[in-house]
């Protein structure tokens, strides 16, 4: 399971570019996989995770101390509003449509004028993969008992429906895994 961790979160680190973030919070983030490998890649961006209180406390001890984390319930408590960028790694996939569109305008609240969000999820409708896809993820989320893989397309118009704009799919290397799409929350200009 780490390695293949590991591997995807390598392979959105290959497609996106975090040199002009400040601070990613990566929500949903796990023991941090995701955020400390982007903290190496990107080594002026800060990382956190923000996760389940239980998924917090099982970070290793030699992580810990160098990644900050932030303990909740992303869908009930309030995200943390002092990150630049927020990632949602192969979260998406997993939940029914309303939480889904309830996580997207939390982290559209938590982020600040031009904020970035980074989705990585496994999607349907990929080229070239639609047989595999359909099959592992559509098993997977039985036995998870929730969520769907969702065209870039839906995708687009939840992002859409939770107030993002400059919504960009970047090319991965292992598309039927991991694809990537990015949205911008717009700059609020006072009059």
């Amino acid at each position: 399971m780490a390695d293949s961790q590991h591997l995807i979160a390598n392979h959105i680190l290959d497609a996106i570019n975090l040199s002009g973030t400040r601070r990613l919070l990566d929500v949903g983030g796990g023991t941090g996989t995701f955020a400390r490998l982007a903290a190496e890649r990107f080594p002026n961006t800060e990382t956190a995770v923000f996760d389940l209180p239980q998924v917090v406390a099982s970070i290793p001890p030699k992580f810990s101390q160098e990644l900050q984390s932030f303990a909740g319930d992303m869908f009930h408590d309030t995200l943390p509003s002092e990150f630049d960028a927020i990632s949602l790694v192969r979260i998406l996939h997993d939940h029914d449509d309303a939480p889904v569109e309830q996580l997207l305008s939390r982290c559209f609240d938590a982020l600040p004028s031009g904020g970035q969000l980074i989705i990585a999820e496994p999607m349907a409708g990929t080229k070239h993969a639609e047989s595999i896809g359909h099959t592992y993820f559509g098993f997977y989320l039985w036995a998870m008992g929730s969520g769907r893989p969702r065209t870039k397309i839906e995708l687009t118009k939840m992002l859409k429906g939770a107030g993002f704009r400059g919504i960009v799919e970047k090319k991965t290397h292992i598309p039927a895994l991991v694809r990537v799409i990015t949205a911008k929350k717009p700059n609020v200009i006072f009059y």
